[in-house]
């Protein structure tokens, strides 16, 4: 067995120096990105700790609203163990159509599978549902807390 996820998931040591040249290529392609890697030494080997990831470009929402506009979007997920939420995977995309919705669903079940309960929270995204009831059928959809107060503020003050 050990062998089986040895060839799955190469060895232990290759992925972690691998991390640390993920890094540095971060901060070369993604200049003003934060990549912290928190290792820890037990003898002689060196354990992985933890890792803070701050990717300049999604820090600075800003970009998106400069000369060259776009959509920033992102797909949770909730740690079973906490109910913390954590990033699946992230898309940035010229226009919110159903052309680009398609193509982020279809690159998140890609990543994902088909395997995991989806909850789509939304705000009269532009194609969204179109192309969730196309690749995830069994998607459950929910209204955006923040959207729904700001809205209701604008209503009733």
């Amino acid at each position: 067995m050990q062998l089986a996820l040895q060839q799955i998931h190469d060895k232990y040591e290759d992925s972690f120096n691998l991390l640390f040249n993920w890094k540095a290529h971060m901060e070369i392609t993604s200049p003003g990105s934060i990549v912290e890697i928190d290792v820890q030494k037990i003898g002689k080997k060196k354990r992985f700790k933890r890792i803070f990831v701050a990717l300049k470009p999604c820090a600075n929402a800003s970009s998106l609203n400069g000369k060259n506009i776009g959509q920033l979007t992102s797909t949770n997920g909730v740690d079973g163990r906490h109910n913390w939420l954590y990033y699946i995977v992230y898309t940035i995309f010229d226009i919110e159509n159903e052309d680009n919705w398609k193509w982020f669903m279809w690159h998140l079940r890609r990543a994902v599978g088909s395997h995991l309960v989806l909850l789509i929270y939304k705000d009269a995204c532009k194609g969204l549902e179109k192309a969730v009831g196309a690749l995830f059928p069994e998607a459950a959809y929910g209204k955006c807390t923040r959207h729904l107060y700001a809205k209701s503020m604008k209503h009733y003050r």
